[in-house]
């Protein structure tokens, strides 16, 4: 298949249109390293990437912490109530 696409180059052409197509290469991924720095990194207009995904870290660790203390306290009441209902039977019996 090479021989149709470059029939009869010689070596230094061979290595130019080689030269030719790494750089064009290197542009096209430099463009996208451009939009994904816009968007990542600077915003785009709007809050960026990270600043987002940082700001929702934060409110789920929030959300956690408050999870635990809510939860503590339905243990805490749980347990009490266990308590409170063994004396009161222990009460009542004969």
């Amino acid at each position: 298949m090479e021989n149709i696409i470059m029939p009869e180059l010689t070596e230094s052409q061979k290595v130019n249109l080689n030269l030719i197509t790494v750089n064009t290469a290197v542009n096209d991924l430099q463009t996208d390293v451009r939009e994904l720095n816009k968007i990542v990194l600077l915003g785009n207009g709007e809050v960026a990437l990270r600043e987002t995904v940082r700001a929702d870290h934060a409110f789920i660790l929030e959300i956690r912490y408050w999870l635990k203390f809510i939860m503590g306290l339905g243990i805490a009441g749980f347990i009490s109530n266990a308590i409170i209902i063994a004396l009161w039977m222990i009460k009542q019996m004969p």
